[in-house]
């Protein structure tokens, strides 16, 4: 497509430059030259450019170095095509050295060359004009004037007709320009297509990218600067156009004045033939023209002093006439200098577009250039991938056996320590068996003892009894026996005190006993033994109340008999008793000893089995833990698995996708390097153009100069907008 569009744009202008040449050449008459037909030739040919090159710089050398010696301007416009030839010639030089790609160019038409302007011509007529103006005598005659006036005339209407004629020029010249720029904004947004379609290639592709990146900076830049320099010429020509509006209407007001001036030089001349012809009888005729009165002496004279003072008058209408002819000489001077002002600023946009054109013929290449390393890369990132699959796949296999390993651990670990749960749990029972019967036997122990505390207290009382009911002798007798009641009486509180302390602590027993108990076996032993030790201990106390009974109804016997065998049995029965009480003290020591080892055993019971239970309860949540670790790692690396094979495919798709888009990269870059030389020779044939439009303006405004500089010859000047038409033709 960019071929195409290429070729279509250089046809379309060789064909216009070709027309304007013909069109031109048919006007003045000459022969026209043939028109030659564009042939494509390859683009590694650069003779054909190098020979139109030389012939360009060889016709501007000639041109600066003497052939127009007479124009300063001529010598500038050779120095100018000089150097834009030369810069052509480098920037050819550099698009064919670097290019790559192949691709056919068209040639540039040369049929079209610059005819220098017939300045002998030119110069010849501002002479005479200028001669006829500076020798215009004081005392001209009115067919002089007239003559000149119509001279004047005929030059202002041909100044008239040649802008014209240079602005349907500048108006062709422009159109094709904005057809050509609009083709090239073509070229570059189908370029821009394939830079934004191509920077969708990916990661691989981002050197690729910023280089394109650049290449539509420089376009998008290049185009507000197109479009900047096309509103400034656009506002430029409007002004021109009213400028050019402005000076003809004060030229047509000048005509107007004119005709009034010709119509007054008309009346005299008619009035010196009447008076060459008549004499002094063509007088009253002119009087009666005039208005004057015929009846004085003095009319013929005063009728010469208003002829006179008629001719000063039209002297100074044609003096006024001339400066302000000069005037718009020198507003067509200014509207000239801004044209040429404008043209040289769309030559700058056109080489500035060369320019941009040229970066983008070497950022293409550089693109070709990366396309193989593209491929290296593409080619590195598949073995890559390859690896890191492999990798991938045996790191998670890997990983996925110790993972179940370790499930399958777990599951042991899980299945012993719920075992031993169950085991502890059971021992757990039977200690709370174990305790519940120890309950009962302390119970049966606490109904033993108090029964054995009410036999001693009724004892006591019998005993008491009987010493009140003996002899009053034996006062000594009763207060001893009462101070024994006494004792046995805080002995048994004392007893009771103990058996309630015993009872707190069998309580607190019990309640630790219910958290445990992992030597059940030897606690009822123990326990056992203290039963056995309780029954000695009742036995004891049986035997000795029996004991104490038995001597008290003795004493109660014989203590009318003898008060001295009575001391002797009371003096028995409280060594008994004492050593009963001493027995019963010995006794419930031992047991509140076995009651405090008891007491400390069920509490490091107690503390072991809650230890035990921590502990088991702690190992089953780090298992339960574990077991929910090892079930999460082997979610993730089943997640790990399916996201590397989800990788997998899309970087599978990813490669052949790219693979695609390389080809596509492929075959647009080849188009995008043929549409770029192809854009080459269309800004060669640009700056053929341009060149020829710089000749043209300065031919134009050596035309301008050499007509505002002359005053006379119409005919000649006539002569000279057309030789200048002739001119602008090549």
């Amino acid at each position: 497509m960019l071929n195409a569009s290429n070729d279509s744009i250089l046809q379309r202008a060789n064909e216009s430059l070709e027309d304007l040449r013909i069109s031109f050449d048919d006007q003045h008459g000459r022969q026209s030259r043939p028109r030659q037909k564009q042939q494509q030739q390859p683009s590694r040919r650069p003779p054909a450019h190098a020979s139109s090159a030389e012939e360009l710089r060889a016709s501007g050398r000639a041109w600066s170095e003497g052939q127009f010696h007479n124009d300063h301007s001529y010598r500038t416009a050779a120095a100018k095509l000089a150097e834009l030839v030369a810069s052509r010639d480098s920037s050819v030089g550099a698009a064919e050295t670097g290019g790559r790609g192949g691709g056919d160019r068209p040639a540039l038409a040369r049929g079209v060359q610059f005819t220098p302007p017939l300045s002998s011509q030119f110069s010849l007529a501002a002479d005479d004009r200028r001669a006829a103006w500076q020798n215009l005598p004081a005392q001209a005659s009115k067919a002089e004037l007239v003559e000149l006036l119509e001279s004047q005339t005929a030059y202002t209407r041909a100044l008239e007709i040649q802008m014209q004629h240079t602005d349907s020029l500048i108006a062709h010249a422009m159109d094709l320009c904005n057809q050509l720029l609009l083709d090239l904004d073509e070229c570059l947004q189908q370029q821009q297509g394939a830079s934004v379609r191509g920077s969708h290639v990916g990661g691989g592709l981002r050197q690729t990218a910023s280089l394109q990146d650049v290449t539509r900076a420089s376009v998008d830049q290049f185009k507000e600067e197109l479009q900047r320099v096309s509103a400034m010429h656009q506002t430029r020509n409007e002004r021109l156009e009213a400028q050019l509006k402005q000076a003809k209407a004060d030229l047509a007001h000048r005509d107007e004045e004119l005709d009034r001036l010709k119509a007054d030089v008309r009346r005299l001349m008619s009035d010196n033939a009447d008076l060459a012809t008549g004499g002094l009888s063509a007088l009253p005729v002119m009087i009666d023209r005039s208005g004057l009165p015929v009846s004085s002496a003095g009319g013929q004279a005063s009728l010469v002093e208003t002829l006179r003072r008629e001719r000063d008058s039209l002297v100074e209408s044609v003096t006024s006439l001339k400066q302000k002819l000069e005037e718009s000489r020198q507003r067509e001077q200014e509207l000239y200098d801004q044209l040429t002002a404008s043209i040289e600023t769309v030559e700058q946009a056109k080489l500035e577009e060369s320019n941009a054109l040229l970066e983008k013929r070497q950022l293409s290449d550089e693109l070709i250039g990366l396309r193989g390393r593209l491929d290296e890369l593409l080619a590195a990132q598949s073995r890559r991938l390859d690896e890191a699959r492999t990798g991938a796949r045996e790191q998670a296999d890997s990983e996925l056996e110790g993972l179940r390993k370790r499930l399958r651990e777990s599951e042991d670990e899980l299945a012993a320590a719920g075992a031993k749960l169950e085991r502890l749990n059971g021992e757990k029972r039977s200690l709370g068996q174990q305790l519940e019967e120890a309950r009962s036997m302390l119970r049966l122990h606490e109904t033993e003892l108090t029964r054995g505390r009410d036999e001693l207290a009724s004892a006591a009382t019998r005993a008491a009894l009987h010493r009140d009911q003996a002899v009053s002798e034996l006062g000594r007798v009763r207060q001893q026996l009462e101070q024994e009641r006494v004792d046995r009486t805080g002995e048994r509180d004392r007893l009771q005190s103990q058996l309630a302390e015993m009872r707190a602590r069998l309580s607190a027993a019990e309640q630790a006993v219910q958290q445990g108990g992992e030597e059940r076996l030897r606690l009822a032993g123990r326990a056992e033994s203290l039963m056995r030790e309780l029954q000695l201990a009742r036995s004891g106390a049986e035997s000795a109340g029996r004991a104490a009974r038995q001597e008290a109804e003795k004493a109660a016997g014989r203590a009318a008999r003898r008060e001295s065998e009575l001391l002797r049995q009371l003096a028995e029965q409280e060594a008994r008793h004492e050593a009963a009480a001493g027995e019963m003290q010995r006794l419930l020591d031992q047991h509140a000893g076995l009651a405090e080892r008891l007491r400390r055993e069920l509490r490091r019971s107690a503390d072991q089995l809650a230890g035990l239970q921590a502990a088991a309860c702690q190992e089953t949540a780090e298992l339960a833990a574990e077991r929910d670790q090892a079930a999460e790692r082997l979610e993730r690396c089943q997640a790990r698995l399916r996201d590397a094979e989800k990788q997998l495919a899309g970087h599978t798709k990813a490669e052949a996708e790219l693979r695609d888009r390389v080809r596509q990269l492929a075959g647009q870059q080849q188009d995008q390097s043929r549409g770029a030389l192809q854009l080459l020779a269309g800004h060669t044939a640009l700056q053929r153009e341009r060149d020829l439009l710089a000749k043209e303006a300065d031919f134009l405004r050596q035309q301008m100069q050499a007509g505002g500089s002359s005053g006379n010859g119409g005919d000649s000047g006539a002569g000279g907008g057309v030789a200048m038409m002739a001119a602008a033709s090549g």
